[in-house]
Order: C-alpha cells, then sequence, then structure tokens
C-alpha cells in the first residue's frame, strides 16, 4: 500500500473513533438529563406567630352597666335602713393567650369606699367556652380600694361573648357594722364609686 494512502486511511479510522467516543459521550449525558427526576420529598418552613392576648369586658343585656343598689326605709319610726339588696345584671367576659405555663389573675378594685356601707360582689363559677377558663373564688369579697382577686387561674381560654356568658357578676349592699350606722349619710350626690376590673399575670 502507498505510504501516503496508509497514512490517510489510519487518521481516518482515528478520527472515526473519536467522533463516535463523542457521540457516545454526548448520547450518555444526554440520557442522563433526559431520566434525570425531582426528589421523593420536598420541603419548606411555615412561620406561626401567636399573639399575647389578655382583654376582658363587662357585658349586660340592658342599655347600661350602672349597677343600681339602695337600702330602703320601711317608713317605721324606730326601724333602720334595711340592706342586702342585690343586683345580677353583670357578666364578665376574657380572653387570654399565656406563655407555656403561665397564669393570669383577675382582680376587682373600689375607686372609693363608702361610709358605714360595704360592695360585696360574688363572680359565679363558668359554664361557657373553651380552654383552661379560670375559677372563681368562693364566698362573697368586700370590694375596697386594693385590689382584691376574684377569678384565679386563668390560663388560654374565652369564655364567649355577651350576657349569660363568662361569669355572672353579683353584688350586693350591707351594712358594715352594728356600730358602723352612724358613719352612714345622705350624700350630695348618689355615690358612685366606680369598680374596676384588672387581668394580670399571676405571681
Amino acid at each position: 500500500m502507498n505510504p501516503i494512502n496508509y497514512s490517510l486511511t489510519r487518521t481516518f479510522k482515528i478520527m472515526k473513533k473519536s467522533i463516535f467516543a463523542i457521540f457516545t459521550f454526548a448520547l450518555f449525558m444526554g440520557s442522563n438529563s433526559v431520566f434525570a427526576q425531582d426528589p421523593a420529598t420536598a420541603e419548606h418552613m411555615v412561620n406561626v406567630t401567636v399573639p399575647e392576648v389578655a382583654v376582658l369586658d363587662i357585658a349586660t343585656s340592658s342599655e347600661s352597666n350602672i349597677v343600681e343598689l339602695n337600702p330602703t326605709f320601711t317608713g317605721e319610726a324606730g326601724t333602720p335602713l334595711v340592706f342586702g339588696q342585690q343586683n345580677d345584671a353583670l357578666w364578665l367576659n376574657y380572653s387570654s393567650v399565656v406563655k407555656a405555663n403561665k397564669r393570669r389573675t383577675i382582680t376587682a378594685q373600689l375607686e372609693a369606699p363608702i361610709p358605714g356601707i360595704d360592695i360585696k360582689l360574688t363572680p359565679s363559677a363558668i359554664t361557657t367556652g373553651k380552654g383552661k377558663k379560670g375559677t372563681a373564688v368562693a364566698g362573697p369579697v368586700i370590694l375596697s380600694t386594693t385590689p382584691s382577686a376574684i377569678i384565679t387561674e386563668i390560663g388560654t381560654c374565652y369564655t364567649e361573648d355577651g350576657p349569660s356568658n363568662g361569669h355572672k357578676l353579683t353584688y350586693t349592699i350591707t351594712l358594715q357594722e352594728a356600730d358602723t350606722y352612724d358613719q352612714i349619710s345622705v350624700g350630695e350626690t348618689t355615690y358612685a364609686p366606680k369598680v374596676t376590673y384588672t387581668i394580670t399575670e399571676a405571681n
């Protein structure tokens, strides 16, 4: 064979092999691209921010939330004023979302004392709402200018809204003691101290 022809033939065969190898590699890479799949699982973050809540309200079915408590007189000479009148027209509603293992308390406070007279408050047990609802203190609480706990152990809960939901509030007017009768007097206007309810973190 002519040396020149032999050289050309060998060169052509080498080029064919190179082209075949490049084509095969390209085909292999193309096959991998065609058959590549997404993973069987995927994930992402979900951010949830729970708000801290501590609100309360006084509900009533009447147009006013003013509590009327008026001692009476029989009209007979020699008899005292009659006390013991009650008013249970108000309901205490609240919503609470607390931090883990925390509890709240609701207190009641009288703005100013009434000479010779006590205002007593009895909160009822609660039958409405959901969650860790509070526990009403036992027995009537004599309201004073110092906050008194009336509902304790409140966690994350709600009472539902409006009258007939939450804790019924029963107010009673009483004479302080027999020997304080002389302190009772007619005011220039009606005695009208405010009662303030506050929901706070328990100590």
